[in-house]
């Protein structure tokens, strides 16, 4: 756990809010506390490093609905769900939109520990993948269409004949351009910048 990571905490039910915040700051972890899912969102930073406990049945905004609106903003908080009672269809559903794992009270501390780290974990992967699209799309928005052909035909492995026949241009301008949009993007070499367009086109960002 990084100091800066911060445990949040959501039910409706004070009791459950103090006890749950007393067991994990007993254990090192940072928590902040929430009666609702409406505060937690007024109040939370929703693009950080972290993890969120959230009890499934509450009034105003359920764990369901919280859910939603952190994948909506995709979010890289991990999303830990827990209820007094869950059906299959529930569990399955809750499971299938990315919460961290479901756990039914009354749960041991070392299964919410245990998540709590899981979470973590998930929460920095995710976090860290945002961070590497955001870079890859600044870096390759200064690149025209041409240099972005090149660059294409380059990453296929097409030397600079066969992509000047290609695209229909000079060798000389295949080279410049080659040369412009590696520098454009702040990548060293082809392979450099097919990583950087890997990140670009990534379904997981």
């Amino acid at each position: 756990m990084m100091q800066n990571e911060l445990v949040y905490i959501v039910d409706d039910d004070q009791h459950v809010l103090a006890s749950v915040e007393a067991l994990l700051k007993g254990h090192g972890y940072n928590t902040v506390s929430f009666s609702s899912g409406t505060d937690f969102l007024a109040s939370t930073k929703l693009d950080q490093v972290g993890c969120v406990i959230s009890d499934l049945q509450m009034p105003e905004m359920n764990g369901t609905e919280l859910q939603k609106h952190l994948v909506s903003q995709q979010s890289p908080l991990a999303l830990i769900i827990v209820t007094g009672y869950a059906d299959v269809p529930s569990t399955v559903k809750i499971m299938e939109k990315g919460a961290v794992t479901l756990l039914e009270k009354p749960y041991d501390t070392s299964s919410l520990i245990a998540a709590i780290e899981k979470a973590f974990a998930l929460s920095r992967e995710t976090h860290n993948k945002q961070a590497l699209y955001r870079d890859a799309v600044e870096r390759l928005s200064l690149l025209d269409e041409e240099e972005m052909q090149v660059m294409e035909c380059a990453i296929r492995g097409m030397p600079v004949k066969a992509i000047s026949d290609f695209l229909t241009m000079s060798n000389r301008t295949v080279d410049r351009r080659r040369q412009t949009a590696l520098a454009k993007a702040r990548a060293s070499t082809v392979s450099e910048f097919a990583i950087l367009l890997t990140r670009f086109h990534s379904s997981d960002a």
